[in-house]
């Protein structure tokens, strides 16, 4: 905790000193272009069908999953499952959902990807569901229960799910440019949030039990497949970089161009 502390007050006490508000120069064309206000930009998101897909296909499965795993220990109690071990369960899934996220943002950033994030989509809610479904089968009996199953199944969901929260994000942000990326963000979280809270509040009713969490989390996945199928992938903000990056090509090899010709000459 001391050295927590001490390396929260010494990050404080360097963004108290120096912390610009913006770089000296706009890291890309499309950085420098101005965003929407606040209550423009709630507006013009809140009548985009497009960003309604992207926001239902990325909260619900997102946010029943977050609640999901912090009740994990009484979902596995049934089966013996210890607290403990839950917790550990519940661990190498975050990690492994976190390293994954990073490799996947990664590798779709490259050009081969860039212009098809929708079919990585695609495949990480196939896995995400595989995944669920190996868990279900298994915590209800329906196939022959083993621990090594178990963390198999556990720790691929959490790859596979958390695994699209960074490509939902970038599709979003995406397809509403030129709204800020911090109103499209936030609502995006608020909706993860919400749906998360919905998840946790049916455990208020008496004797619900938990044999249907399990359930509830496959079905939140499943049903984003329409959704992420209307969904009508756009890159706007990229096309405005792609766009100024092309025409300073072009222009460095047309002066090349005038330039050979008077050497010529």
């Amino acid at each position: 905790m001391y050295i927590e502390f001490a390396c929260s007050s010494v990050l404080l006490v360097a963004l108290l000193i120096y912390f610009p508000s913006r770089p000296p120069k706009p890291p890309s064309l499309s950085a420098s272009v101005k965003r929407l206000d606040f209550k423009n930009g709630i507006c013009n998101l809140v009548k985009n069908t497009q960003f309604w897909f992207i926001l239902f296909a990325y909260a619900l499965p997102t946010g029943v999953y977050g609640t999901w795993g912090t009740v994990i220990d009484d979902n596995l109690a049934a089966v013996g499952v210890s607290q403990k071990e839950a917790g550990w369960l519940s661990f190498y899934s975050i990690i492994g959902g976190a390293i994954s996220a990073l490799a996947v943002a990664w590798l779709a950033d490259k050009p081969f990807l860039r212009q098809h994030v929708k079919i990585v989509l695609y495949i990480l809610i196939t896995g995400s569901c595989l995944s669920v479904i190996w868990f279900c089968l298994l915590v209800a009996n329906i196939i022959p229960f083993g621990t090594v199953q178990l963390y198999i199944a556990t720790i691929m969901g959490g790859v596979f799910i958390n695994s699209t929260v960074p490509l939902s994000y970038e599709l979003a942000v995406e397809s509403c440019y030129p709204i800020a990326e911090g109103i499209t963000t936030g609502m995006l979280t608020l909706f993860n949030n919400l749906f998360g809270s919905l998840f946790i509040l049916m455990l208020a009713i008496n004797n619900i039990g938990t044999a249907w969490m399990n359930w509830v989390l496959l079905g939140s996945i499943v049903i984003v497949y329409p959704p992420l199928i209307l969904f009508k992938e756009k890159h706007g903000r990229s096309a405005v970089d792609t766009e100024k990056h092309v025409n300073i090509q072009d222009t460095q090899q047309n002066n090349q161009s005038v330039i050979g010709a008077h050497v010529n000459l």
